[in-house]
């Protein structure tokens, strides 16, 4: 018995058979003949984007587009999940033509993604407020503990600090590590 395939593909192929194909229409996939798409999900054993090889049935994915339900792929898990096919031409060669593939498209997209976060953060404003005034009002004592300044020993907030230094009260002005303050 080959571990590719789950114990249940052994005991009743039939059965198997009919439980994928039973899931692919309950998620949304649409396909005109889904018995000759499953003879092609399993007798397929590489990821067509990466061309890795499925070490077990779990890593095998049927991908298909979320709006439309049509078939896309047969791809490996970690494919699946990141959409990396659909940004990258297939079969990279190294990680340098991966980046630079990377960058081109969120160049393209940029105003897209900035659209976007600022519409998620319109959506979630109140919830990042009231994070913060908790966080505020846990963190009192940390946020206000009043420190001295290490060349003109004037006392100050600590979170004032920093600004201290950046506009030039002191007359030396030291290299702030911005992990510290």
């Amino acid at each position: 018995m080959n571990s590719f395939y789950p114990n249940s593909y052994y005991k009743n192929q039939k059965e198997y058979k009919r439980l994928m194909i039973v899931s692919w229409k309950r998620i949304g996939v649409k396909y005109d003949d889904f018995d000759d798409l499953y003879e092609v999900y399993i007798k397929t054993l590489n990821c067509s984007h990466c061309l890795k090889e499925f070490k077990n049935s779990r890593d095998r994915q049927l991908d298909h587009d979320h709006q439309s339900g049509k078939f896309r792929a047969i791809v490996c898990n970690a494919c699946n999940v990141r959409d990396s096919y659909l940004k990258y031409p297939p079969h990279f060669t190294s990680k340098d033509k991966k980046q630079k593939c990377n960058k081109e498209y969120k160049k393209t997209n940029r105003d897209k993604l900035k659209e976007q976060n600022k519409e998620y953060y319109e959506e979630n404003k109140d919830k990042y407020l009231e994070k913060g005034k908790k966080y505020r009002e846990a963190n009192k004592d940390k946020i206000n503990l009043k420190v001295n300044c290490f060349f003109c020993a004037k006392e100050m907030l600590s979170r004032s600090l920093k600004r201290h230094y950046e506009l030039g009260r002191c007359v030396i002005k030291p290299n702030i590590c911005k992990k510290t303050i």
